[in-house]
């Protein structure tokens, strides 16, 4: 089984408005979440995931695509939901991810 969810997420900053996809990987095994958004989108991240009957607490990873901030901004905040989940990213993000550089 393999199921590849995206979450249409609405961001707006003055003028600009943009809709970026975290998505959900589901295997029989896994339950990955594919870049997790901006820090004002995690309630709309997570409504989705309750909509789609997903709990924080039952995520097995989080990947981290690249360091961009609409793909990073709110890890902090799921990782604290979702201590168990193992974050993966390219070791080239590591300093994005320890909050040093966000592009």
């Amino acid at each position: 089984m393999l199921t590849v969810t995206s979450i249409p997420l609405t961001f707006t900053q003055g003028n600009h408005t943009e809709i970026i996809h975290p998505t959900i990987v589901q295997t029989s095994k896994s339950l990955i979440l594919v870049d997790v958004g901006y820090t004002a989108t995690l309630p709309q991240l997570l409504s989705a995931l309750r909509q789609m009957q997903v709990h924080p607490e039952q995520l097995t990873a989080i990947c981290i695509t690249h360091d961009d901030i609409d793909h990073i901004e709110a890890l902090a905040a799921v990782a604290n939901l979702a201590p168990q989940a193992a974050i993966y990213a390219h070791t080239l993000e590591i300093p994005a991810l320890q909050g040093d550089v966000i592009s």
